[in-house]
């Protein structure tokens, strides 16, 4: 978990995606640019969104890939809903391109646990770990264990 007080050492740019039909790749490149450090996406169901056209997940991949990276965690926006990014060819194009699986988390503890870890000045690669542990209660502790996709 994290101690009773975090030091948060700086502010961090971090925003959120709700995806929606007809969302565009114009739309993903505009809020991915290089400030961006960190974004939460909410996909449809268990962790899909649109990818018949791959080209709409470049913007994804080539945010991950960067020097630094821009670290996108996926959470479903349906209320309860659980991200299971292997379940689908959709979710599992999303891991390929570098998007990590928010599991049972909501938008809201995502992007506040997102906001946290990468305030604290942690590096990228321990970003996308911590993403994947409870540390506040976010998570189902009880779950099996966890795997971050494409870490």
């Amino acid at each position: 978990g994290l101690p009773a007080k975090v030091e948060l050492v700086r502010e961090p740019n971090v925003a959120t995606l709700r995806v929606f039909p007809g969302i565009s790749r114009a739309v993903l490149e505009a809020l991915l640019g290089p400030q961006v450090e960190g974004l939460v996406l909410e996909s449809y169901g268990a962790g899909t969104m649109p990818t018949l056209d791959a080209a709409l997940l470049e913007p994804l991949r080539a945010a991950a890939l960067r020097t630094p990276p821009t670290i996108v965690v996926n959470c479903s926006q349906c209320h309860g809903g659980i991200v299971r990014q292997d379940a689908y060819a959709g979710g599992r194009q999303l891991t390929a391109a570098g998007v990590i699986s928010g599991h049972e988390m909501t938008p809201e503890a995502a992007l506040t646990k997102l906001y946290c870890l990468l305030a604290m000045g942690l590096p990228a690669s321990e970003v996308r770990t911590r993403m994947g542990a409870d540390l506040a209660g976010e998570l189902d502790p009880r779950a099996a264990e966890r795997t971050m996709e494409h870490e």
